[in-house]
């Protein structure tokens, strides 16, 4: 029986360490997730204060000598003899992450030589579950569609994930909630989520988006940030 593999669904605030001439140096300080790439298994963590920078991308190996220590620390050492160390600022956090790492690390060691049976499992890492459509977890639904998107079987996933619970239109009521706001980081994260969601080009979500009670929320979603961007532009100036 494969084992459950499924990459962790949230971010887990964390910082990055590696071991320097005896010396822990801190790489900075960003959020944590398990992913599927290229079909393997890897740590992630991307800068909290420029989400586009990586401070770790690290491929789970069956020879990483990890360990988990206290509640809060994970340490291995990489293939060329560095040694890396995550501590997280919540318990919970380490554990999600360490569960990941014990079962993918597990699963490896329990591979016969040659035996192709991995992909086959990393198929099953290739489930999405999206937190609830809230203005709270925007950041956490972009993010994950981002990463799920890289790889075809990610896509397939998502795609299967957003008809079968219907979060197109889930989506919608947040886009007039944001609009009330002025909320242009909300805005700007839904234009991306609805973008993203129409990307994965799959022919029962395209038709879902066309259909009358939904293609005017996604346009306006689609829309709306830029009108609101322009105006906070205009308002700026005037304020100058």
């Amino acid at each position: 029986m494969a084992l459950d593999l499924q990459p962790p669904s949230e971010r887990k605030r964390v910082k990055v360490y590696e071991l320097k001439e005896n010396d822990w140096f801190d790489r900075g300080t960003g959020f944590c997730t398990g992913r599927i790439q290229d079909d393997e298994p890897r740590i992630f963590v991307e800068s909290e204060d420029k989400p586009v920078r990586v401070l770790l991308e690290t491929k789970i190996s069956k020879d990483g000598g990890y360990q988990k220590q206290q509640d809060t620390l994970i340490v291995w050492t990489e293939p060329n003899q560095t040694d890396m160390a995550l501590s997280f600022q919540e318990a919970e956090g380490c554990a999600v992450i360490w569960n990941f790492v014990n079962n993918v690390q597990q699963h490896l060691l329990n591979l016969a030589a040659g035996d192709d049976a991995l992909s086959d499992d990393l198929e099953h890492l290739q489930t999405v579950q999206l937190p609830p459509a809230e203005l709270a977890h925007l950041a956490d639904i972009d993010h994950l569609m981002r990463a799920a998107s890289i790889t075809q079987a990610g896509r397939d996933a998502l795609s299967k994930c957003v008809i079968r619970d219907e979060y197109i239109h889930k989506l919608l009521p947040l886009v007039t909630i944001a609009e009330d706001l002025e909320s242009l980081t909300d805005l700007h994260r839904l234009c991306n989520i609805m973008k993203s969601l129409i990307l994965l080009n799959d022919t029962t979500i395209i038709e879902t988006v066309v259909t009358d009670p939904v293609i005017l929320g996604v346009v306006g979603a689609l829309e709306c940030t830029f009108g609101y961007a322009f105006m906070h532009g205009r308002a700026l100036t005037v304020y100058r």
